[in-house]
């Protein structure tokens, strides 16, 4: 009779749970993680290595027949499209953008102001109270300048905001150190300020707040500029945005200036 070895249990692989199977009983952080909710509550728990229901799209959670109606887990079963979770978790947890009109400035200038001040009250820019008065007269005085749009972020009050206006064909920088050539003789919009609540980042407002004051732009290019200590600059980057010169601001910090297409949703070049 031929010799059977046992394979020791630290190699063996798990066939999952599998029809009439219970998922083993284990504890993980889904309940905590922010696109959980998505789902039924409870559906993904423990190790998607341990599965047959193929819920890895959410960060390799996955579902436990243990603690989840049977009814829910079935509807997952053969797995979820990536795309189709985080649509529907950024359609939850995005606040609704809006655009406010020159009109209707200031009634939104308190809360924008504030949120200013939480913002960049950080580093590198560590701007005072009085920056932020200074900041809240200044888009007052350009909600009147042509072109211009403000775009806020609202959710339980004000979550982050983005405003610009139009540069003419001759405008550009002061004390910028040059002019672009796919600058030069034409409109562009101009970014003046952008700005997401600490306590909101990290969950797509910034990029549907920049996506919703570039789309539809009659200029075929945007300006901005950016601190280069700011780790904002990355974002920038990734969405398309390029750096064409420096200035040097009132304050006497140089900046670097950055340049992309404007008229278009997309945030990539």
């Amino acid at each position: 009779m031929p010799q059977v070895t046992a394979q020791p249990a630290a190699r063996r692989r798990s066939r999952g749970p599998g029809p009439g199977r219970r998922a083993p009983a284990t504890t993980c952080a889904a309940d905590e993680h922010p696109d959980a909710f998505a789902h039924p509550v409870g559906a993904f728990r423990g190790n998607s290595r341990s599965c047959n229901y193929q819920c890895a799209p959410i960060d390799r959670y996955c579902c436990d027949s243990d603690r989840t109606d049977r009814g829910a887990v079935d509807s997952f079963r053969g797995g979820i499209d990536r795309r189709t979770v985080r649509s529907a978790t950024r359609a939850a947890v995005s606040p609704a953008i809006r655009h406010v009109a020159s009109a209707e400035v200031p009634r939104a200038l308190d809360s924008v102001r504030r949120l200013y001040a939480d913002a960049f009250a950080e580093d590198p820019y560590n701007e005072t109270v009085e920056d932020a008065n200074r900041f809240a007269e200044r888009l007052a005085e350009h909600a009147g300048r042509a072109g211009f749009d403000l775009v806020v972020a609202e959710n339980g009050g004000v979550a982050g905001f983005a405003y610009g206006f139009t540069f003419g064909a001759s405008d550009w920088w002061t004390n910028a150190h040059m002019l672009p050539p796919e600058a030069a003789g034409r409109a562009k919009f101009a970014v003046m300020e952008f700005a997401v609540r600490p306590g909101d980042r990290h969950h797509g407002i910034g990029s549907a707040l920049m996506r919703s004051l570039l789309t539809g732009r009659r200029e075929t290019v945007a300006t901005l500029c950016v601190d280069p200590r700011a780790t904002v600059k990355g974002l920038y980057l990734r969405w398309g945005w390029r750096h064409v010169t420096v200035r040097r601001s009132s304050a006497g910090q140089v900046m670097d200036v950055m340049l992309r297409r404007a008229g278009t949703g997309g945030l990539n070049p």
